[in-house]
């Protein structure tokens, strides 16, 4: 049976609008979102298998959160492997922001974000009838003004490090998620050596109408859903819905091919 999946960067601070489409959003068999604080949770109950990896403790409305990304399921989820690929694995508290989750100090705020917030991916595999489809889902590396820097390139290689990685025994391997790089450039070429992007070239933007950057006319694609090379599974019906975060949900079909 096809699994139908979301990818969706939540935005830290989870605007009214994203709680209250997360309260009632049940169509997706599986969710794969960025950003996420862990205390909201109980807002997709309707989704019983969790796995959540934290990059940071935050600071949301003056309260320490901790945020991270998460894959949660309908179906039964096996093989779940964690991975860091940026920072030593130990939670932090987030430094180098202001209340309103801006980096107010410039290129001080992003050295003290790289030291105190995580990168992290998490792979597994999905059991939905018998059908079995591996997915990942991670948060790439953000850089300033889009142009990439040595941390981005050092955590996208271990990105790219790990996805060669599980594609030794994860061949089918679906990958989804705000990877924070623009179509064409040295970040997206990195990924795209090992993975196929399946987002339609005729999407010019995956932010949200309501963004900063969209609000300038700037267009510019950093969500992605991307398929391993002669792989089993066909991604299909690739589709965005704005209004929900600052950055649209993708939604997708995946399917797996009968082996020959």
């Amino acid at each position: 049976m096809p699994l139908k999946i979301m990818s969706l960067n939540v935005g830290r601070m989870l605007q009214p609008r994203t709680k209250t489409f997360l309260e009632r959003l049940s169509g997706p068999d599986v969710l794969l979102l960025q950003d996420f604080p862990f205390r909201s949770l109980p807002l997709l109950e309707r989704y019983p298998h969790v796995a959540f990896a934290p990059m940071t403790n935050h600071i949301i409305w003056g309260h320490r959160a901790i945020v991270g990304i998460a894959l949660l399921s309908k179906y039964l989820l096996t093989s779940v492997a964690y991975y860091t690929t940026w920072g030593n694995g130990v939670l932090k508290d987030l430094e180098g922001i202001n209340d309103r989750n801006e980096r107010h100090l410039g290129a001080e705020s992003d050295k003290l974000v790289e030291a105190t917030e995580d990168r992290v991916a998490i792979c597994t595999c999905v059991r939905k009838d018998a059908d079995e489809y591996n997915l990942v889902t991670t948060h790439g590396m953000w850089a300033r003004n889009g142009v990439a820097n040595d941390v981005q390139r050092k955590c996208t290689h271990e990105l790219v490090n790990v996805l060669k990685l599980e594609l030794m025994g994860r061949p089918d391997l679906v990958l989804a998620g705000d990877l924070n790089c623009a179509r064409g450039g040295e970040i997206y070429n990195m990924l795209t050596a090992v993975m196929q992007d399946e987002v339609p070239q005729n999407v010019v933007g995956t932010l949200d109408p309501d963004h900063p950057l969209s609000q300038k006319g700037i267009d510019t694609v950093v969500d992605y859903i991307m398929s391993a090379r002669d792989g089993r599974a066909t991604v299909s019906d690739v589709g965005l819905t704005s209004g929900i975060s600052d950055h649209q949900a993708l939604t997708a079909t995946i399917t797996m091919e009968d082996p020959q």
